[in-house]
Formats: structure tokens, C-alpha cells, sequence
């Protein structure tokens, strides 16, 4: 297993189900972007907590995200500011993904990371971490904020200088917005 998780877009309001064993055929799947053991920072700021579900599995309760893709449009365009402010250095790459994310062209939005749950011990821990990190955006509280980078795997954030260390081999769009399918 890769434990990845992906952005996508479909057309049915159901959350992804990682056991379904036949899919709906109307969901009409379309893939955003892949990340590989992360929730990237930008694909946050599509949701919010009203748009977070849980699915009733038997190895637990998985948590996702599932949006109109009009509201998640909606909120990119209102937290461009907080995009600007927080990663400044990265507009380009704001750019690119809020331009993905305009380009689906389904109903919903949606979040699988039923591979980078696995890798937390279940103990609502995930969960919570994606509330808070959707909270941040209305609190502004620390928190919330140490959440959202947690799950985008950004260490060393400087919140005076607002940027944050990647190695020299990496590329700081795997925390931010992972890879865009188109790429």
C-alpha cells in the first residue's frame, strides 16, 4: 500500500466508501490531485467542518471530507487572502491548484484519506486533527494551524517569516497541493 490519498471530483453527494465493493456508476470520478502519506495544506482550504463525515467501517470510523465543488470555489476565493498570507513565497502554486480545482467540472468535491488514516492509531486522533485544521480557518487559533501543517507533513513552519524548510531533492508543492492529475 502507497498510503495515499486523493482530491476528486464526482457527481453524487456520497462520501467515498474505501470498502464499497460496487461502486455507484453515476459518480462519474474525476481525480484533482494525488498526495502520498499527507493531506496537502491547500486541499483544506476547500472544506469546511460542516463538510466532515465519517464512514462506518469495520476497522473503524474513517473520516473524509465531501463539498459542492460551487462552495469549495467559493472558499478558495475567500481564503486567497489566508493562502497569500500564510505560504506567500507560493502563489504560483495557489495559482495552479485553485485552477485545478475551478477545472472539475462535477458537482462535488471530495477527500479519500483512508490510506493516511490507516497510518494514525485510531484513536479519533485523524479525525481530529482535519476538525481542527477546518476550525483554523474561522479561528485563526495556533491550533488549528498546527493542525493544517501536521497533516500537510510542513515542519519547520516560521510563522515570522512565513515559509517553511524542504530538502534540497524535494519540492515544496508535495505539502502544499501534492501532485495535480494534469501534471
Amino acid at each position: 500500500m502507497s498510503n495515499q490519498a486523493s482530491l476528486f471530483a464526482e457527481d453524487t453527494p456520497d462520501p467515498y466508501d474505501p470498502f464499497a465493493e460496487d461502486p455507484d456508476p453515476r459518480t462519474n470520478t474525476m481525480l484533482v490531485a494525488g498526495a502520498s502519506c499527507k493531506v496537502p495544506a491547500f486541499w483544506l482550504f476547500c472544506f469546511d467542518r460542516s463538510d466532515l463525515t465519517e464512514i462506518d467501517t469495520e476497522e473503524g470510523k474513517v473520516p473524509g471530507l465531501v463539498t459542492e465543488a460551487a462552495a469549495a470555489r467559493r472558499r478558495l476565493a475567500a481564503r486567497d487572502a489566508a493562502a497569500s498570507q500564510l505560504f506567500p513565497a507560493h502563489a504560483g502554486a495557489w495559482a495552479e491548484f485553485r485552477g485545478a480545482v475551478e477545472a472539475a467540472d462535477r458537482r462535488y468535491l471530495k477527500l479519500d484519506a483512508y490510506e493516511v488514516w490507516m497510518m494514525h492509531e485510531d484513536d479519533g486522533d485523524f479525525a481530529r486533527l482535519i476538525a481542527g485544521a477546518l476550525g483554523w480557518f474561522d479561528s485563526g487559533e495556533r491550533a488549528g494551524l498546527e493542525a493544517l501543517l501536521s497533516l500537510a507533513e510542513i515542519e519547520g513552519y516560521d510563522e515570522r517569516l512565513k515559509r517553511f524548510a524542504v530538502g534540497p531533492d524535494d519540492d515544496p508543492g508535495r505539502f502544499l497541493y501534492g501532485w495535480l492529475e494534469d501534471e
